[in-house]
């Protein structure tokens, strides 16, 4: 089996491909050695990346997600400036900590309302009520 070495890396790097997408090519995608190691990054990409590397950095935003927003329409400045969307939990349940307070009130424990929620396909407020049944 071929393995990329020391050296192809040095090669990658002068070629301005790091270390990582150097391996994730080869190992990964299983691209030849030669390809892994010198065929340049999407140059139009990753030449906006840099431009815009400090403003997608405050928001908190990767470049693998500013180049898929770029793939989906988005101009540069709204893909580096638009912070990302974390998804709750919760999605259609919303916020759930006022119901792990009375959860814990009655005793039972946060994973079990997710489980009884999600698992078991229970209401929000059967799960955060009914109590534990003790299995001694």
């Amino acid at each position: 089996m071929e393995y990329l070495t020391d050296q192809d890396y040095e090669i990658a790097e002068q070629n301005g491909i790091s270390k990582s997408a150097a391996y994730q090519r080869f190992y990964n995608y299983e691209w030849s050695k030669e390809r892994a190691i010198t065929e340049k990054i999407n140059a139009k990409e990753s030449s906006l990346y840099s431009q815009y590397k400090e403003k997608c950095r405050q928001n908190n935003v990767s470049g693998d997600l500013f180049r898929k927003r770029l793939k989906k329409g988005m101009s540069p400045e709204e893909a580096a400036s638009k912070p990302p969307e974390f998804h709750r939990p919760w999605g259609r349940y919303g916020d759930m900590s006022e119901n792990y307070k009375i959860a814990e009130k009655n005793g039972i424990n946060p994973r079990t309302v997710r489980t009884r929620i999600y698992t078991m396909k229970w209401s929000v407020e059967k799960a955060i009520t009914v109590l534990v049944r003790n299995r001694s």
